[in-house]
């Protein structure tokens, strides 16, 4: 599977363990190294879905349409935030179907970490 990221902001953060240690914590850079991993590794976002340690799942309200990854394994409150997006790097919502959706997704958007879940 491929990513591209929100930003080239996000990018050089994202790819920078040490900056990824000081504005969130060693956990979180940590889970970005093997997020990233795993994405290079994956075939499609479902390969992603599946593993638990993300606890990737489908946001509703003010984040409807995106995926919350936990890259710390729900330790903190901190949540990046994923688009799927299609051939034409547009951004597509899932269907009724989740499972045959995500298997579809062949590239995600990486956007902004958030703390939606309280402080």
């Amino acid at each position: 599977m491929k990513k591209k990221y929100a930003s080239t902001k996000l990018e050089k953060l994202y790819n920078n363990p040490k900056e990824m240690q000081k504005k969130f914590s060693k956990e979180i850079s940590i889970g970005m190294l093997k997020f990233d991993g795993l994405v290079d590794a994956a075939t499609s976002a479902y390969d992603v879905f599946v593993i638990q340690q993300f606890h990737m799942h489908l946001m509703k309200f003010n984040f409807d349409g995106y995926y919350s990854i936990s890259l710390d394994n729900k330790k903190s409150n901190w949540r990046m935030l994923v688009k799927c997006l299609n051939e034409s790097e547009t951004w597509v919502k899932p269907g009724e179907d989740e499972k045959k959706f995500l298997e579809s997704i062949k590239l995600i958007e990486l956007g902004e970490m958030s703390k939606h879940y309280g402080n």
